[in-house]
């Protein structure tokens, strides 16, 4: 793995580090063009289709054959027809037989060829369905740790971009690598049945062109990676600029922006002629080698037909054949040459896609789960946690939750209070200490009936794309349409949903920009409450709401809360007055436990709290 350190001439300006923060190959992967290693990571999706990839191989085998007999076969030929010893009616016979052959064996290619080309594609086709479901299913897997130290963007990209690049790898890379190999191999074996001395002359070449491939790869390698960094700098400027798009229009940055953008897109320019250079320069030597070599064996015909050590029909056939053959001989080179970034963009890509999937979850169940059917008592006992190693968040919380109380969290932005509900939803796993559900460790209850239990409503309310009526049975699968209008009729919610021209079925525009902030966050009550879970819990849920949405909000809070053990984080003082205890925590410890009125007649954040809030 290679580390950008500086970029290309020492890139150091703030422009170009600036948009690179969120490109995927600001942290590259040098690929050999064939890593032995990770292909053999295809295999077990490749054993799923054998018989059709025997076939493949098969098939390719034959095509390869049969194309690589042609030169043979014309060299034969031109020696036959050209026999001036021959009668007319010889060689118009001889004619005939390798204008059949010839015929023959193009239509063997042809065939063999299309039907490699399909087996080709539908193996790819399924390893890239296979690759893709098994990504998404271990995505699923996967903690909140995980997502948290890696960017949405970069993991979508490997699901997609990276995964599809890898059908090149089997397509471009190791079957054809493979048909390269075994043309060579071919080759060498004709042209020494054809004339040992002359494949010798072709042979010799094979030194000269593995320092020439030695030599090309070690600067081309850097320049290729230069250049993939070079374009993710790129895609990093756009998406910036797109996602910031109100900012950058409300700033009038979109000149300064433009300057950024042509900065780094012409330092993108500037690496791929770089690399073109190290391709255009290569090929002409590997074209020259050819031609030399062409030349060459041309020229050693000619002086052993002077010698009479040949004759003229037995020249022209060898010049016919070897000329083809020279041709076959420097192809596969010239192609890997040509085919080099693509190669090593698709092992680049499967080493990232495989890189996720050998990351292991740090979540696990247990392998005989406790299924919970309704939580009667939570206890925190001793919990710490830290994100990052020496950074704890949480320090030996112990909290006791009873079923049917409403218990609220307070604390300043960056307490531990969000870490509290992500510990006890098990989106992470404590450091130390324990959390126990009835009386049964957390780690030995079943994760599916565990978050079953839970309802989760979060500040930003999350809407998918879809209609109302998906998102609110998100948590449920088959709901009627009558057990969604009843939870949303319970937190008031229908009154908006009867002026929309579907009904719960009416489509939601992205991000839900099509209802007020009021009303997503009623349908992400109504999603928590469909699945009808024995733990609410709200998460700073009137918090980017309005002030005329929030009395609709607060009502169908106080109906969500009603007869179900419920936490709270808030800082409306109208929310944390329903909660039968207030919990107050500062830098991850508990400070204080009590009532409203009780936390009131001390000082401590929530009193000081209420006094600005009522002072306003």
């Amino acid at each position: 793995m290679a580390y950008w350190s500086g970029g290309p001439s020492g890139w150091s300006n703030d422009r170009g580090t600036r948009n690179a923060r969120h490109a995927d190959d600001w942290v590259d992967y040098y690929a050999e063009i064939y890593n032995w290693k990770l292909i053999s990571r295809f295999f077990p999706f490749i054993k799923k289709h054998k018989k059709r990839m025997y076939l493949t191989i098969i098939s390719m085998l034959i095509a390869t054959i049969a194309a690589y007999l042609q030169p043979f076969i014309m060299g034969i030929g031109v020696e036959r027809i050209s026999d001036s010893t021959k009668s007319i009616t010889e060689k118009s016979s001889e004619l005939n037989i390798i204008i059949i052959l010839l015929i023959l064996t193009t239509l063997i290619t042809i065939i063999a060829q299309s039907f490699q080309r399909y087996n080709i594609g539908f193996i790819g086709q399924n390893i890239l369905l296979d690759l893709r479901v098994n990504l998404f299913k271990h995505f699923n897997r996967l903690s909140m740790s995980f997502f948290d130290k890696n960017e949405t963007g970069k993991l979508v990209s490997r699901a997609t971009s990276d995964v599809v690049v890898l059908q090149e790898l089997m397509t471009s890379g190791f079957l054809n690598g493979f048909g390269d190999l075994f043309g060579l191999l071919m080759t060498i074996i004709l042209i020494f049945i054809l004339d040992p001395i002359l494949a010798c002359v072709i042979i010799a070449t094979i030194p000269i062109l593995i320092i020439i491939m030695i030599f090309w790869q070690q600067y081309a390698a850097k320049a290729f990676i230069r250049v993939r960094q070079a374009i993710a700098i790129v895609n990093g400027s756009i998406n910036d600029n797109l996602s910031g798009v109100k900012v950058v229009q409300s700033l009038n940055r979109q000149n300064k922006n433009l300057d950024d953008f042509m900065f780094v897109n012409n330092r993108n320019k500037n690496e791929n002629l770089s690399a073109v250079k190290f391709q255009a320069a290569v090929i002409p030597i590997i074209e020259f080698l050819s031609a030399a070599t062409t030349i060459l064996v041309l020229l050693i015909i000619a002086i052993r037909t002077n010698n009479q050590s040949l004759n003229i029909s037995e020249a022209l056939g060898l010049a016919t054949a070897f000329t083809l053959y020279i041709q076959r001989f420097f192809n596969p080179i010239r192609d890997i040459v040509m085919q080099y970034t693509q190669l090593q963009r698709a092992m680049a890509g499967a080493h990232r896609v495989f890189e996720i999937l050998d990351t292991e979850p740090i979540i696990i169940e247990d392998k005989n789960p406790i299924e919970l059917k309704e939580v009667s008592r939570i206890s925190f006992d001793n919990v710490s946690f830290a994100y990052e190693e020496e950074q704890e968040v949480l320090t030996k919380i112990n909290l006791n939750i009873d079923k049917g109380e409403t218990l609220a969290l307070v604390g300043p932005t960056g307490s531990g209070k969000t870490t509290i509900i992500s510990l006890l939803s098990r989106l992470y796993e404590v450091t130390s200490g324990k959390i126990l559900i009835n009386n049964h460790e957390i780690k030995k209850v079943a994760l599916q009936s565990l978050r079953n239990q839970i309802g989760l409503v979060f500040q930003e309310p999350f809407l998918f794309s879809g209609t109302i009526y998906e998102n609110i049975s998100f948590g449920k699968k088959n709901a009627t349409d009558d057990e969604v209008m009843n939870v949303l009729k319970s937190i008031g919610g229908n009154n908006f949903i009867n002026n929309l021209p579907n009904g719960i079925h009416t489509q939601i525009a992205e991000r839900g920009q099509n209802l007020s902030s009021g009303e997503r966050q009623l349908i992400s009550i109504a999603r928590a409450l469909l699945k009808n879970p024995s733990v609410l819990i709200l998460d700073e849920a009137t918090a980017n709401i309005d002030q005329v949405s929030e009395l609709m909000i607060q009502k169908a809070i106080k109906v969500a809360l009603k007869g179900r053990t419920s936490i709270v984080i808030a800082h409306r003082i109208s929310t944390i007055e329903l909660a039968d205890r207030i919990v107050i925590i500062h830098s991850g410890k508990i400070e204080k436990i009590g009532t409203h009125e009780e936390l009131l007649k001390e000082q401590n954040i929530y009193s000081e709290l209420y006094k600005i809030l009522h002072s306003q």
